[in-house]
């Protein structure tokens, strides 16, 4: 038997590392997370053999029926996949921003393109027959409602005389 620099007998050394070999791990090996669930058409996750929707346009009509999903690019095309929480956290700040109308500084008179904007804004056929173009914001709000929607020019002069007496 021979003896290491360190002095112990070479029988030690071979006796110590069996032991060290013969031991089982402390902790599990860490399993691989599962990725992320992405669903394909007819809401089948695409890992089972679901197919990906072939347009963006697809997956998002798909996406309004789960707000809590996103569309993500994969092979082929594109699918649903969960948002992250900073993802939801985001929209709450957002939603939180937007939820109140931010139309003129605190303090100041409020104009009256302002105020219809706060309102809800003035209908399409409005800005038709008074001949704007586009949809110009005012603050976190548009002049303009979505179609199908708004005040119109009756309604909002109606308005603006009630809070002016």
């Amino acid at each position: 038997m021979g003896i290491d620099p360190t002095g112990k007998r070479l029988a030690q050394v071979v006796a110590e590392i069996d032991a060290r070999d013969t031991q089982t791990p402390t902790t599990p090996a860490p399993q691989p997370a599962p990725g992320p669930v992405r669903l394909g058409r007819n809401n089948t996750p695409l890992s089972e053999g679901g197919k990906p929707f072939k347009t963006r346009k697809a997956a998002g009509d798909a996406k309004k029926l789960q707000p809590m999903m996103r569309v993500v690019t994969v092979p082929g095309g594109y699918a649903l996949a969960e948002k992250t929480p900073a993802q939801l956290a985001a929209e709450e700040r957002a939603s939180r921003r937007l939820r109140n109308p931010n139309t003129s500084a605190p303090g100041e008179p409020i104009p009256a393109h302002a105020f219809i904007a706060a309102a809800g804004g003035l209908s399409r056929a409005v800005a038709a027959d008074i001949g704007v173009d586009g949809n110009p914001r005012i603050g976190n709000r548009t002049l303009f409602a979505g179609q199908g929607r708004g005040l119109s020019m009756e309604q909002a002069t109606q308005m603006l005389i009630r809070t002016v007496t």
